[in-house]
């Protein structure tokens, strides 16, 4: 390797240099932010199961009743709790739109609410925006529309439904 006028090894290789000490810096950085311990749940000291949503035709069932066809549902799990929402009709009648609220608790226990929407055809929940976490979830209040033009809402506080002709 001859020295000569272009100033040396490290000279010549300055830019692919530069991109390798750029490339450690942020796989370094990667790392480093992984390693961050989760969130802590509000005092109790146990961390905070990261809240997981799903929306879709396709969405996983968690025993939404055999008497639903499903249009769409709303899906959040966070840990072993679980908060599902199921649009659709009524399998036999879908003349009627059938909305079902699951809720599934740490215990085990479990809440199934059904709304039957006589006379609306099939509803399709509206993508709602992606609660901060399950708490906020539990009192959203979900769009939706029916077959038969009309629009309504869904208060997941009172699991009460709202329609407008």
């Amino acid at each position: 390797m001859a020295s000569g006028s272009d100033g040396g090894w490290a000279a010549r290789h300055r830019a692919s240099l530069l991109a390798l000490v750029l490339v450690v810096v942020v796989v370094g950085l990667a790392l480093v932010a992984g390693r961050r311990k989760p969130p802590v749940a509000s005092g109790r000291g146990a961390p905070a199961a990261r809240l997981a949503v799903a929306f879709g035709a396709s969405v996983e069932q968690f025993g939404a009743g055999a008497q639903l066809a499903l249009t769409n549902g709303w899906v959040l799990t966070s840990g072993t709790r679980v908060l599902a929402v199921y649009a659709g009709s009524e399998r036999n009648d879908r003349g009627n739109g059938l909305i079902v609220i699951l809720r599934r608790s740490r215990a085990g226990t479990r809440r199934l609410a059904e709304r039957v929407l006589r006379g609306t055809g099939p509803v399709t929940l509206l993508r709602p925006s992606p609660p901060p976490d399950l708490a906020a979830a539990l009192r959203a209040t979900l769009d939706f529309l029916a077959a038969s033009g009309a629009a309504g809402t869904l208060d997941l506080r009172t699991d009460a439904v709202s329609l407008a002709h």
